[in-house]
């Protein structure tokens, strides 16, 4: 069936057609775009993994708040299951912020325990993943010690110790 006249000379000459939605879903939608990508480059293809380009998005990503909880919860899931599953969630959190690794570093600690396919690998990976959480962990243990000190030195007013022999400061 023909339409009753020409479309491009439509006697509606002044209409001006609608601004069509983006179709870019980092815009339309970007927290599923972004799960959607985080599960893309963790899935079970085992010739790849993601590139430098890939990595500096997640690092970009991780610092909204929103956004970086969608991606920790796409790799939590993905630690728990086998290789190459979790040997990808493992390359990328490598960029995420130290905070989030401190979350999943049980996880962590067992992948390095296991022993089975790709283990020698996986053990490469995470040991500066395991470095960094050590050092945060006793950086934020040396914290609470601080913060403990001074709460008893409020408290006590400089005479925690006990010793009626040192001037008070």
């Amino acid at each position: 069936m023909a339409f009753p006249y020409n479309l491009w000379q439509s006697p509606q000459h002044y209409a001006v057609p609608a601004i069509l939605p983006s179709s870019n879903p980092l815009i339309s939608n970007p927290e599923g775009a972004i799960r959607d990508f985080v599960e893309h480059c963790t899935y079970g293809d085992r010739s790849s993994l993601c590139d430098a380009n890939q990595l500096k998005w997640f690092e970009e990503w991780a610092k909204n708040d929103d956004y970086r909880k969608i991606i920790m919860d796409v790799l939590k899931s993905r630690l728990d299951h086998g290789w190459p599953y979790n040997y990808k969630a493992l390359d990328i959190l490598a960029v995420m912020p130290i905070g989030e690794l401190m979350g999943v570093n049980d996880k962590i600690t067992k992948l390095n325990e296991g022993s089975g396919e790709g283990s020698v690998e996986f053990k490469k990976l995470i040991k500066p993943l395991l470095e960094k959480t050590k050092a945060e962990a006793a950086k934020q243990e040396v914290e609470e010690m601080k913060k403990k000190e001074e709460a008893v030195m409020a408290m006590w007013g400089g005479m925690w110790a006990n010793n009626g022999f040192v001037q008070p400061q």
